[in-house]
Parts: structure tokens; C-alpha cells; sequence
């Protein structure tokens, strides 16, 4: 694989293949990569992820999370208005909310309403995704809207780096 230096201290670096990291550079609370390579510094303990298709790795969580079995979660809602590059008052314009209630709903404070929780769905989906993909993206969100508990939960979401799937852990 080359050559690598740490990006935190600039020394020297080795490449590993993770089992299972804990990708922390997202709004998402619980993702796991499955069988990526991890540049890892010896000297300063440093860690990072090599991620050579991201955008596709971020549409698949928002596939993911769009798809979700149960109420998005504060950081599911983040994820998904950053996905969609909006800031916090722009998302709450486009759904007709105060900024704060968006606040609100991403640092777990309150707590969507059913439909509110379908509409940043369908909103994120509308926003994030292009061409066929967005209308099989949305027919397979819609697909699920019946069984949506109506409780959040908290649930990992695992990638699985040699097939390129996302999906919640435990299912």
C-alpha cells in the first residue's frame, strides 16, 4: 500500500485491516466499519481510516437511516440534514419548524412527531439523492413507513467494506 506518515504527528505509519472501527467522523453515534484499513501510528497511538469511496459509504447510511425500523434518534437527524449540506435553519425552513425545534430534536431534547420524523425522511431523500436511485431510495423508505415503531432506538449500524452494505446490527 506505500508509504504513509501519521496525519497527527508526521512520523512514520503502518496500514492494518480493522475487523471492526468505530467511525466517529460522522454525526452518526454508532457506525462500524467492517474490514477497512486503518493507518495506525505507533508513536502517538493515532488512528485513521482509509475511506477510498466515502460518498458512497455516506449514501449508504443515509440509505440506511432513511430506512430505519424505529423514530430517528438526535444524531440520525443531524447526519441526515448535514448529508444533505443544510444548516440547522435552513432544514427547519424547508419543514416549517423553528430552528430550535431542530435543535431540539438533534441533541435529543424532544422528539419528532410521526409525520415530522417521515417528512426529514422523505425531505433528506428529495434533497440527497439524484436520478433513479432517488425513486427507488423513496419507494423503499415509503415501503417501511408501516412498520416504524414509534419509539427511537439506538441502534449500531455495521458496513461491511468488501460488499458495500450497511445495515443495522442485530438484524
Amino acid at each position: 500500500m506505500g508509504a504513509y506518515v501519521c496525519s497527527n504527528c508526521g512520523a512514520e505509519a503502518r496500514v492494518v485491516t480493522a475487523r471492526k472501527y468505530q467511525f466517529r467522523e460522522t454525526p452518526l453515534k454508532r457506525v462500524y466499519l467492517c474490514g477497512i484499513h486503518l493507518i495506525k501510528c505507533d508513536k502517538c497511538k493515532n488512528v485513521d481510516p482509509i475511506i477510498p469511496e466515502l460518498d458512497d459509504l455516506l449514501s449508504s447510511l443515509a440509505h440506511a437511516v432513511t430506512n430505519k425500523r424505529s423514530r430517528l434518534k438526535g444524531d440520525e437527524i443531524r447526519f441526515l440534514r448535514k448529508y444533505v449540506g443544510k444548516t440547522q435553519a435552513q432544514f427547519a425552513r424547508i419543514l416549517e419548524l423553528d430552528p430550535t425545534t431542530i435543535s431540539k430534536y438533534e441533541n435529543d431534547d424532544d422528539v419528532p412527531g410521526a409525520q415530522t420524523d417521515r417528512l426529514i425522511r422523505l425531505v433528506a431523500i428529495g434533497l440527497g439523492v439524484t436520478g433513479n436511485a432517488s425513486k427507488n431510495w423513496m419507494a423503499d423508505t415509503v415501503g417501511q413507513f408501516e412498520n416504524i415503531e414509534d419509539v427511537p432506538r439506538a441502534s449500531p449500524l455495521e458496513y461491511e467494506s468488501k460488499t458495500g452494505e450497511v445495515q443495522y446490527a442485530g438484524r
